[in-house]
């Protein structure tokens, strides 16, 4: 597994995208589409930044597919919605095309069966996406894929809703072999509250593996973004 650390956070999002500028670049050219899945929460706000600012050195941007890791069920409107904050930050004006869990249906089923069908359009169910960015939870959960759901999540094949442990909350993911199939997968760690992961995913994994350590140690292509540094 590739470790990249850095000791400035704004060091790892110019990294990150510069790397997703590359990546992209050499996925277009070979295959015609980039296929990506974020992760929500504040953690990739800065590389979303990142990527605004710096939009007019990419020039694909018709070819990119954005898709979410996971979502909360609740309106776009929501503080609390990833797409939502997404677009209030300003990702949706880059030229590419965008594909949110339709949290604007009248239950979570109907979202989740949208958005696999949007998935299969894309042919991500037979090729993974070309690079998906995670990040984790102190409680080593990645996506909406916890602890209590990890069997479920490892037996949907693309995508699945559920409810967090802890606040009851009705999250929609994606499942953990479409997260392994894809071509790269990258983790950002940032925090020192993160060092108990990082060190998880660095020793002798045990044979009950956690959320985040089953999704980074068993993908064809991993990879850590983080300023971690002890």
């Amino acid at each position: 597994m590739e470790i990249k650390r850095f000791w400035e956070r704004k060091e790892a999002f110019d990294f990150l995208a510069t790397h997703f500028f590359y990546l992209g670049n050499q996925t277009v050219s070979a295959k015609g589409v980039f296929n990506v899945a974020v992760s929500g929460g504040s953690s990739p706000a800065p590389f979303f930044k990142e990527l605004i600012k710096r939009a007019e050195q990419f020039h694909h941007w018709n070819k990119v597919n954005f898709f979410w890791v996971d979502e909360r069920w609740v309106p776009f409107e929501n503080k609390e919605s990833n797409f939502g904050e997404a677009s209030r930050l300003g990702l949706t004006t880059i030229p590419a095309q965008f594909y949110p869990f339709h949290t604007n249906l009248s239950n979570p089923r109907l979202a989740i069966e949208k958005y696999q069908e949007e998935l299969k359009r894309n042919f991500i169910d037979q090729q993974g996406f070309d690079f998906i960015l995670l990040g984790a939870g102190t409680d080593e959960h990645t996506a909406s894929i916890f602890h209590s759901n990890l069997i479920e999540a490892k037996s949907a094949s693309l995508a699945f809703h559920t409810i967090h442990p802890a606040t009851g909350q009705v999250r929609l993911s994606i499942s953990m072999p479409l997260i392994i199939q894809s071509h790269e997968v990258v983790l950002l760690l940032l925090g020192a509250e993160k060092n108990e992961i990082l060190k998880s995913l660095t020793a002798t994994p045990h044979s009950s593996m956690s959320p985040v350590q089953t999704a980074m140690l068993t993908s064809k292509n991993p990879m850590i973004v983080t300023d971690i540094n002890e």
